[in-house]
């Protein structure tokens, strides 16, 4: 499953993702060939996640840094979630059978243990980064109160939104205490 992913993932990268990328990913093709090809190689053979190198600073230098574009990222968290389905699954499976079978106490079973470990990790990070391109929508109160089913009467439909308005109305609710009574009675 997993050589099905990097074949697919051969095949998607060189045709849609790079013509689709970014200025600063095409300057980097170009300017560093045989690194840029060197890295899609292994991505090909071994991970696709090896291709995340070429979007990231190497060596902390802007000036290894390519971009994806939110299509090319679109792609590769698709990549992601059906490895995290698939392959991931299959090879907890694996692992959890030779710690059966083997023990724990065994060479398979520390082996299983260490794949888990470090195969979780790394997946609950490549998970985090495929959701991150979900946005919330934002509901505000009338809308929330509405769907709720409660009556909103208000004379400000819109919510406070700055530091002064909260700080004036937090005096003028203070003054209320203090002096008793609406200052509109003055």
């Amino acid at each position: 499953m997993y050589a099905v992913i990097n074949f697919a993932h051969a095949i998607v990268h060189p045709r849609k993702m790079v013509p689709n990328s970014l200025y600063s990913y095409k300057k980097l093709a170009e300017k560093y060939k045989c690194n840029t090809y060197f890295c899609r190689i292994i991505s090909y053979v071994v991970s696709y996640k090896f291709s995340l190198i070429l979007v990231s600073y190497l060596w902390v230098n802007p000036r290894f840094k390519g971009d994806y574009s939110a299509l090319n990222w679109l792609q590769f968290n698709k990549f992601s979630l059906v490895w995290i389905c698939l392959p991931y699954s299959a090879m907890m499976a694996a692992c959890i059978y030779f710690m059966a079978t083997d023990g724990f106490f065994s060479y398979a079973g520390f082996l299983s243990l260490e794949v888990i470990t470090i195969s979780t990790i790394s997946t609950f990070m490549l998970f985090l980064d495929a959701i991150s391109v979900f946005r919330c929508k934002k509901i505000n109160e009338r809308d929330a109160a509405l769907k709720a089913g409660i009556d909103y009467e208000s004379d400000d439909d819109k919510p406070i939104n700055t530091k002064v308005e909260k700080k004036v109305n937090k005096i003028r609710t203070k003054d209320l205490e203090v002096f008793g009574g609406d200052q509109n009675e003055k």
